[in-house]
C-alpha cells in the first residue's frame, strides 16, 4: 500500500508520493498549493473548514496522477514542535522507553497529560544512549488529526518537520545548517550525520531580520562545538548565484543548494520537507523506528492499517459471497418455476393418455432439483445470519474498542472474539451491548490483560 509524504507548513501544503524502483527512486505524484495567510498561525491550524477543503483536493489534483491511497506520513510545522536530544545511562533496548517515561516532566515543557510526545534513539556514546525526543500539545495535534480525518487522510506518522529534513540528506552529510526559505517563513535545521542537533523557524519578513537570526544560529552552534566549521545549505524555488554569492559574503561560511545534496536526484523538487516525509513512507514496518506524535505509536499505526484492509476485505467477502449464493438461488428457483409451468402444461394434455415415458423423466427431475433448492435456502440463510452477527459485533465494539480478530467454530456455535478496549468500563459496555442484542446466549470474558493502559481481551460467544 502506498504511504505518501505530506507537509504542512504555515505557508503551504505539499503531497508525494514515490516509487523506488531498486536502487533508484522517482516521482510518482506531487501537488503543492500554497495556504491563505494565518490559515495555520504559529503552527496552530485557525481555519479547519477551509483547511479541510484544501487537503481534499490534494490527492485529486495530484500530477502526474491522482494519490488513491489515504497513508500519509505528516511532517508538523516545527514552531508546533519541541525537540531535543538527550543522553540515557546505558539500559537494555526494551527498558529504554520505560527510563524516557520517569524522566519525561524534566525532559520536555509542559503538563505530561497535555502533550503527545515520541522519542527514537539516535547512537551509543561513551555516556549512554543518546536519545531524540520530541512534544506537542495536544490540542493543536487533536486539530490537525480531524481535519485530516475529514479530508480522507489516514496519518500513519506526525513528526517535525526537521526529522523529515534530515531524512533527505545522505547520513554523511554534517556539521550543516539546511535554510529551508518559504515566502515569509524559513525553517533551520542543524544536521550532524543523519541527527539533528538543532531546529527552529521564524518569520523573515525583512532581509535583516533573516540575517539577524542566521547569525544567531551560527554563533551558538559554534559556541557549543567549540571548532566546528558550519556549512550552508539553502532550500528554495528560486536559487540565483547571486544569492548564494551573498550568504557566503556574509556569513564567510561555504553555501550550497540543498538540491544539489539531497537523496531524490529529481531537482524539480526542491523541498527536503515533503522528500524526507515521502522517504518515511517507503520504510517497511519492521524498520521505522523513527518517532511519532501520534496518539499511538508508528507500529500501532501499521496495527491499525492492517485492521482497517482485514475488516474492508472480510466485508467485501461477504458481501460478494452472498451475492453470488443470491444469483445461484435465483437461477435454481427460475429453472424451477420452468420446469414447473412445463410439466403442468404436458401434464394438462395427457391428463386422459397413457404418460409418456420423458414425463415420467421430468417428474424425477423434479424430485431431485428440490433437496437442491432447499440446501441452497439454507446456506443462504446461514451467510445471511454471519453477516448479521458480524455486522453487530462492529457496531458494538464502539470507537473505545479495536478488533483484532473474530473467529468462529466449525460448528458454527460458538465466536471468539480478540481485541483491545481503552478501559474497562468500555469493555464492560461492549460484552452488555452483545449481550443485549439477543443474538447470543452466553457472553464470556474469558482473558484480559492490561498493558500501558489498554486492555486486551478475550470474549467467547455463544450463538442461539
Amino acid at each position: 500500500m502506498q504511504i505518501s509524504g505530506l507537509e504542512i507548513t504555515d505557508s503551504k501544503v505539499a503531497l508525494l508520493s514515490l516509487k523506488k524502483a531498486g536502487n533508484s527512486l522517482r516521482v510518482s505524484s506531487f501537488l503543492e498549493k500554497d495556504l491563505p495567510k494565518d490559515m495555520i498561525k504559529d503552527g496552530a491550524l485557525q481555519d479547519k473548514k477551509g483547511f479541510v477543503a484544501i487537503l481534499q483536493s490534494l490527492k485529486k489534483e495530484a500530477r502526474p496522477k491522482a494519490i488513491t491511497s489515504p497513508y500519509v506520513i505528516v511532517s508538523l510545522p516545527e514552531s508546533l514542535t519541541y525537540l531535543t536530544t538527550k543522553t540515557l545511562p546505558k539500559v537494555e533496548d526494551v527498558n529504554i522507553r520505560e527510563a524516557v517515561e520517569i524522566n519525561l516532566r524534566e525532559f520536555l515543557p509542559g503538563k505530561v497529560d497535555a502533550i503527545y510526545w515520541g522519542f527514537q534513539e539516535i547512537g551509543e556514546t561513551s555516556r549512554g544512549t543518546e536519545i531524540m525526543i520530541c512534544s506537542a500539545r495536544k490540542d493543536v495535534v487533536d486539530s490537525f488529526l480531524q481535519s485530516l480525518t475529514e479530508s480522507g487522510f489516514t496519518p500513519m506518522a506526525l513528526e517535525p518537520s526537521s526529522l523529515s529534513v534530515a531524512r533527505s540528506f545522505p547520513h554523511e552529510i554534517t556539521d550543516t545548517l539546511v535554510l529551508t526559505l518559504e515566502k515569509s517563513y524559513t525553517s533551520a535545521v542543524v544536521l550532524e550525520k543523519g541527527a539533528v542537533r538543532f531546529a527552529t523557524s521564524f518569520v523573515t519578513e525583512k532581509p535583516e531580520d533573516f540575517s539577524k537570526e542566521v547569525k544567531k544560529i551560527i554563533n551558538y552552534y559554534r559556541a557549543e562545538k567549540k571548532e566546528a566549521t558550519l556549512k550552508i545549505m539553502l532550500a528554495s524555488e528560486n536559487i540565483s548565484e547571486d544569492l548564494l554569492r551573498g550568504y557566503r559574503e556574509a556569513t564567510s561560511l561555504q553555501v550550497e543548494k540543498a538540491s544539489d545534496k539531497m537523496i531524490l536526484p529529481d531537482k524539480k523538487y526542491k523541498s527536503p520537507i515533503v522528500i524526507g516525509a515521502a522517504l518515511r513512507g517507503l520504510i517497511s514496518q519492521k524498520d521505522d523506528k523513527n518517532l511519532s506524535l501520534l496518539p499511538v505509536g508508528s507500529q500501532e499505526a501499521y496495527e491499525e492499517k492492517r485492521a482497517l484492509h482485514f475488516w474492508g476485505g472480510l466485508t467485501n467477502l461477504v458481501g460478494i459471497t452472498c451475492f453470488l449464493f443470491l444469483i445461484i438461488f435465483i437461477g435454481f428457483w427460475g429453472m424451477l418455476m420452468y420446469l414447473n409451468r412445463s410439466a403442468d402444461s404436458q401434464l394438462s394434455v395427457l391428463s386422459n393418455k397413457k404418460i409418456d415415458p420423458e414425463i415420467t423423466q421430468i417428474q424425477k427431475n423434479l424430485e431431485g432439483l428440490n433437496p437442491k433448492l432447499a440446501y441452497m435456502k439454507t446456506l443462504l440463510g446461514a451467510e445471511d445470519t454471519t453477516s448479521s452477527i458480524l455486522g453487530v459485533i462492529q457496531t458494538t465494539a464502539g470507537s473505545d474498542i479495536t478488533l483484532n480478530n473474530i473467529a468462529q467454530t466449525k460448528d458454527s456455535k460458538t465466536i471468539t472474539v480478540t481485541g483491545v478496549s481503552t478501559s474497562r468500563d468500555a469493555l464492560s459496555s461492549f460484552k452488555s451491548g452483545l449481550e443485549n442484542s439477543k443474538l447470543f446466549s452466553n457472553v464470556d470474558i474469558s482473558q484480559t490483560n492490561a498493558v500501558d493502559s489498554q486492555i486486551s481481551f478475550t470474549l467467547t460467544l455463544t450463538k442461539k
